[in-house]
């Protein structure tokens, strides 16, 4: 049969398995879970030794498994092959966590995941995915919830790309807004400045200023109104003010590099040929 499929529904009984463990006694015990999960041993074993792409034999499995056993999820997690598949299945693994009614979410299961994460990009991928869906539905965000929150919230400011980091700030202002410090919301907002600055290229810096500016207008109008001002001043003063128009220009210069690539090696190129791709 489909050996995964099998491990990911053997997965889901343990993990449900466990989850109704503190609320249901049966008659056979724990007898249950560990025939599961012995099967489930069995199957892992036999995946990871017979098949070269851990990512897509046991992300499914972990997944399904970090719903009710979030520790033999991790064990099996340090099974595969590499850090990259091994990042992937823990982003995924967050994904998973986030599936949960907001009020269900365990924020430190949330952070133990992330902590296990190795590359910047992914654990980054993480942090906003994390804000993203307590943002979607921040009324029901217990104070517990906030308070976990907070030592997540201090590695916002760490983030290496500056646009998600800037979605993430503001996702988290959200989160915060009328309920965290106060002081923590301020320092949060003088960082979503600064990095939202940082974006290099002008029409992404224009582009990120827009969305910054709409989804702070839902709870902070000042701040969003400064922000849309200063997007707008941006935008006079650069001459590519979008992605389709950077994108564009630069087919425009690959096309001329091309063009002249056969041109030159030959000497067919014209004096008219130079004086447009100079122009250009």
């Amino acid at each position: 049969g489909d050996l995964p499929s099998r491990g990911e529904a053997l997965a889901c009984i343990l993990a449900t398995a466990r989850s109704l463990s503190s609320k249901v006694r049966y008659s056979s015990g724990d007898a249950i879970e560990r025939q599961v999960g012995s099967e489930l041993e069995s199957v892992v074993l036999q995946l990871s030794g017979a098949t070269a792409d851990h990512y897509l034999a046991l992300g499914g499995i972990i997944c399904e498994l970090s719903l009710g056993d979030l520790a033999r999820a991790l064990d099996y997690v340090r099974i595969l092959n590499t850090e990259q598949r091994r990042d992937a299945v823990l982003v995924d693994v967050v994904g998973a966590l986030l599936r949960r009614p907001v009020a269900q979410i365990v924020v430190s299961e949330l952070e133990t995941v992330i902590k296990a994460i190795s590359s910047n990009e992914s654990r980054d991928e993480a942090l906003r995915d994390v804000f993203e869906r307590f943002w979607d539905d921040t009324e029901n965000v217990t104070d517990k919830q906030l308070s976990d929150l907070l030592p997540l919230t201090a590695n916002l400011p760490n983030m290496e790309e500056s646009v998600a980091t800037c979605r993430a700030l503001v996702c988290a202002l959200r989160v915060l807004h009328g309920r965290g410090p106060a002081t923590l919301s301020a320092h949060l907002m003088e960082v979503l400045h600064i990095r939202w600055r940082c974006v290099d290229a002008g029409w992404a810096r224009v582009d990120t200023g827009y969305r910054i500016a709409r989804d702070l207008a839902l709870f902070r109008s000042t701040d969003a109104t400064s922000i849309l001002s200063e997007a707008e001043a941006m935008k006079g003063e650069i001459s590519l003010t979008s992605h389709q128009a950077a994108s564009i220009y630069i087919g425009c210069v690959q096309l001329v590099i091309r063009a002249f690539s056969g041109l030159l090696p030959r000497n067919l190129e014209s004096v008219g040929d130079c004086c447009a791709g100079g122009t250009h």
